[in-house]
């Protein structure tokens, strides 16, 4: 049992600093491409804008570890993202959601 708890203590660990990391560069990445390109942005679509940045931001956390990581990164991050946005609209929608 103690190897056990040991192992998710260590595991939730990793995978918590992991989500936060992504959640901040996520941030800052959203943040400067809207401080950058906020002309080019103003007629997309917010599902748009946020896959874009999610695309980025995985392509960004990925980065180190070579070109095709990046790649599948870039396809999580974005893919991420966008079912997070389409699943906040459909719950601001239905009145499940206030934000």
């Amino acid at each position: 049992m103690n190897n056990f708890f040991n192992t998710v203590g260590k595991e939730t660990c990793r995978f918590g600093n992991a989500f936060a990391a992504a959640g901040m560069m996520y941030y800052v990445m959203a943040g400067t491409m809207n401080l950058l390109f906020e002309d080019e942005l103003e007629s997309v679509e917010p599902l748009y804008k946020n896959i874009m940045c999610g695309a980025a931001t995985g392509m960004l956390f990925k980065s180190t570890l070579g070109v095709v990581p990046s790649i599948v990164g870039g396809l999580l991050g974005a893919s991420l993202i966008g079912g997070l946005t389409l699943l906040i609209e459909e719950g601001n929608k239905r009145g499940l959601l206030a934000f």
